[in-house]
């Protein structure tokens, strides 16, 4: 247990020091991209240079959202590893969960229930009873399975 909280506080600091760079990142393919475009406006770079640069900035902005996303999964691991995972921690302003107040959603369709019900009461009227349910086995004696088609 006190192997796995060393683990992931060192995991939370490593990806805290990890922000700023990619932060960094961000704010130069943001730059590269303004230039770019400028480029492209005296004529210097065609259009497929500016793609290029803008799709260098969305990759530096997914790889700092997967960083940060990352932190709140070490934060979380690191609090669960020391048992003090609380909603709280991350969501402050959450009412605590009542599953006393909690109703299922209905399923989509007609309400199956009554339909049942009144089949059922038919059935016990009329003196139905279910005939008994006969298991089939392909290795059993005297079972046979679908004819092979024949060429003709």
């Amino acid at each position: 247990m006190r192997e796995d909280i060393a683990s992931y506080w060192d995991q939370l600091a490593a990806t805290r020091r990890a922000l700023p760079a990619y932060a960094r990142a961000v704010a130069s393919a943001q730059s590269a991209l303004d230039g770019a475009r400028e480029q492209q406006l005296a004529g210097q770079v065609t259009s497929l240079d500016v793609l290029d640069t803008a799709r260098d900035l969305l990759t530096s902005r997914q790889a700092r959202a997967q960083a940060q996303a990352q932190l709140y999964v070490q934060h979380a691991l690191l609090l669960g590893a020391m048992g003090q995972l609380r909603i709280e921690s991350f969501a402050e302003s959450l009412p605590p969960f009542d599953p006393d107040s909690y109703r299922p959603a209905l399923p989509a369709g007609l309400p199956a229930g009554p339909i049942i019900e009144a089949l059922d009461a038919v059935a016990l009227q009329t003196g139905f009873r279910p005939s008994p349910v006969q298991l089939e086995n392909d290795a059993e004696a005297g079972h046979e399975m679908a004819p092979e088609p024949t060429e003709q």
